[in-house]
């Protein structure tokens, strides 16, 4: 998981996000309606694009089962439209299945936007 938050969120490699995610992610979900898949995350960090940059990921906590992750990260940013620091928290839960993701929960904190 740290790879997929260095290679994507930090170095913008927004072409390899597909590269972290099992390609059927339709099997055995544990929340079907929450799950997330690769062109959502896509979708998002352009819209967190347009409102930061510079973002660099912090792992503040994390636990690994083998096929369950749950991580608390802290994402310092620099605001686009003040050129001021912004910090913002995300928790996420995903499993990992063959190394890639077949299931991402992440929920955001994004108080530190307003």
């Amino acid at each position: 998981m740290r790879r997929f938050y260095t290679d994507v969120w930090e170095h913008l490699h927004y072409d390899r996000i597909a590269d972290y995610f099992q390609p059927d992610l339709t099997g055995n979900i544990l929340i079907p309606e929450r799950a997330v898949d690769p062109e959502e995350v896509r979708e998002w960090m352009q819209i967190l694009d347009a409102l930061v940059r510079d973002k660099e990921v912090t792992f503040l906590s994390s636990i690994d089962d083998g096929s369950w992750c749950s991580a608390f990260l802290k994402i310092s940013c620099v605001s686009r439209a003040t050129d001021k620091p912004v910090t913002a928290y995300q928790q996420i839960l995903c499993r990992q299945t063959d190394g890639l993701l077949s299931e991402s929960y992440p929920q955001f904190d994004l108080l530190g936007f307003f």
